[in-house]
């Protein structure tokens, strides 16, 4: 006897899912270690150029007396004796005013070349914790159809 099954089967299923609530619990630690090596070389020219005025006024009264007293005796001898007493008084009042105006104008031009090395050494450590609480509430409705079609050909000689 020889026996021949065929069998046909077709099967189908729907699923359906309602996701209704959704809470996320998410932890997160994060730790930044920065570390800044910062040299900073500054080089400044200066240059200041300076005008200064100065006056300066002076006054100086000067007074002076000078007496001179002169006296002279002359003997001529001609056909006469002649004695001649010469007496000579001067006098002199000097008197002297001096008035100084001084001015100096001085102009300085300074230079000034600055250069300054600057190094900063900055470290920043940084922790970052992040909690984040998930919570899924699933609901699932299934509905599952299932078709099922059986042939069954049995032969026989």
């Amino acid at each position: 006897m020889n026996l021949t099954v065929n069998l046909t089967m077709n099967l189908t299923m729907n699923l359906t899912m309602n996701l209704t609530d959704l809470t996320l619990d998410l932890t997160l630690n994060l730790t930044v270690d920065l570390t800044l090596d910062l040299t900073l070389n500054l080089t400044v020219d200066l240059t200041v150029d300076l005008t200064m005025n100065l006056t300066t006024n002076l006054t100086m009264n000067l007074t002076m007396n000078l007496t001179v007293d002169l006296t002279m005796d002359l003997t001529v001898d001609l056909t006469e004796d002649l004695t001649l007493d010469l007496t000579l008084n001067l006098t002199v009042d000097l008197t002297l005013d001096l008035t100084l105006n001084l001015t100096v104008d001085l102009t300085m031009n300074l230079t000034m070349n600055l250069t300054m090395d600057l190094t900063v050494d900055l470290t920043v450590n940084l922790t970052v914790n992040l909690n984040v609480n998930l919570t899924v509430n699933l609901t699932r409705n299934l509905t599952m159809n299932l078709t099922m079609n059986l042939t069954v050909n049995l032969t026989s000689p």
